[in-house]
């Protein structure tokens, strides 16, 4: 398992800003995403987009649209 610190990017009318995020995930998304960053087809369509959905879900519960994600970093204990 590793973690994976995501910066995401998110907008709303009159506002642009972004976050990041550490996550645990499996060895084989961590390094599909480390190696492919944004073209990750976890971040994208692929795979269900499912680290793509969660940030889409983070964004929202802040009241912002996700728009993208960037700087993938491995992050170790």
């Amino acid at each position: 398992m590793k973690r994976i610190n995501i910066t995401y990017r998110m907008e709303k009318p009159g506002e642009v800003t972004e976050s990041c995020i550490t996550l645990p995930m499996t060895d084989d998304i961590a390094d599909d995403i480390l190696w492919m960053e944004e073209g990750s087809t976890y971040l994208g369509t692929g795979h269900n987009g499912t680290v793509r959905r969660l940030l889409e879900n983070l964004a929202a519960i802040q009241g912002y649209t996700f728009t993208g994600a960037c700087c993938p970093k491995e992050v170790r204990t």
